[in-house]
């Protein structure tokens, strides 16, 4: 599924007219490769849009970043927004709410500090809102770096178990599920439920915001516009602790899901296969191991092209 969806380049249809859009960015520190991450979203080739940062202070490191970009940019609408810090709720959710107030945008486009984007992204998901109405379209992810065995073990996971299960779960199984990395979201909408203040209570906010969005009959959809979390420095100790505080919301929201995760994951059919030490269970193991590997290998391939064209080398 995640090769068939996998990210290709795609003519992107240009309008004489759209819709003034607010780049929300909730940052807080210096991520990896941070300038080059932003340098993709002020040049995104987009008519009419603004930059807000939402930043807990202005000592934060990131603000002289944000200042040098402001001042290599000068042409482009910024805005660095001194949120400060709410301990009590959903740090990224304060952010967007406080950023909401000063955004001018008829949509907004949600990007995470550590998203880099093709030039089209921004137009590609501006016409699903336009041509079909979507109030809420989000992209999947692929991760790029790989410097580090954490980056590649956790860029691995995000292209071939986050994104291939997420791309499932629409595509097979009908379940709306919604990632929040990329998120383009018409206002109106929003303020219907009173702003993204709404959901400020909630941690995994961007799957709330998607069922709060279906069940009051608004439409939600993903046009496959995919987008890049680089990634080059994570250590084994931070992939576990974020995959773990991952599977506990997953448990948490979609039991019934979660039990199909680990019924259908090669790690649990390896376990499974020690309960019979025999040839049924060696062999058990092994298929295990080799679908476990081929479908890693093939993913990567595929889904991280410059990355595969390297190891093709």
């Amino acid at each position: 599924i995640t090769i068939y969806y996998s990210p290709k380049s795609k003519k992107v249809t240009n309008r004489k007219h759209y819709p003034r859009i607010s780049i929300l960015k909730p940052v807080k520190n210096v991520d990896d490769d941070m300038e080059n991450n932003f340098d993709s979203i002020f040049n995104i080739d987009y008519p009419d849009f603004e930059i807000l940062f939402g930043v807990d202070s202005k000592q934060d490191p990131v603000a002289d970043l944000i200042r040098r970009m402001i001042q290599k940019y000068p042409k482009v609408d910024v805005k660095m927004i001194e949120t400060g810090h709410r301990s009590d709720q959903n740090p990224k959710v304060h952010k967007l709410s406080f950023m909401e107030d000063y955004a001018s945008g008829e949509l907004f486009w949600i990007s995470d500090s550590n998203i880099r984007v093709h030039p089209s992204a921004l137009k590609s998901l501006a016409n699903e809102y336009i041509d079909n109405g979507t109030h809420l379209v989000f992209s999947p992810i692929k991760g790029e770096g790989n410097r580090t065995f954490g980056s590649i073990i956790e860029n691995s996971y995000m292209n071939h178990y986050l994104s291939g299960n997420v791309l499932a779960a629409w595509n097979l199984f009908k379940q709306e599920i919604v990632v929040g990395k990329s998120m383009l979201i018409e206002r109106k909408a929003l303020s219907s439920f009173g702003g993204f203040s709404y959901f400020r209570n909630f941690l995994a906010e961007d799957q709330i915001m998607g069922e709060t969005f279906r069940n009051s009959g608004y439409k939600i959809k993903t046009n496959n516009t995919w987008v890049t979390n680089f990634n080059n420095s994570s250590t084994m100790k931070s992939f576990f602790s974020r995959m773990s505080r991952w599977a506990k919301l997953r448990f948490n929201m979609h039991r019934n899901i979660y039990a199909i995760e680990l019924l259908t994951n090669t790690t649990t059919l390896c376990i499974l296969s020690l309960l019979f030490p025999d040839r049924i269970g060696a062999m058990t193991l092994a298929l295990a191991m080799s679908m476990r590997i081929a479908s890693e290998l093939v993913n990567y391939l595929a889904i991280d092209r410059t990355e595969g064209g390297r190891l093709r080398s």
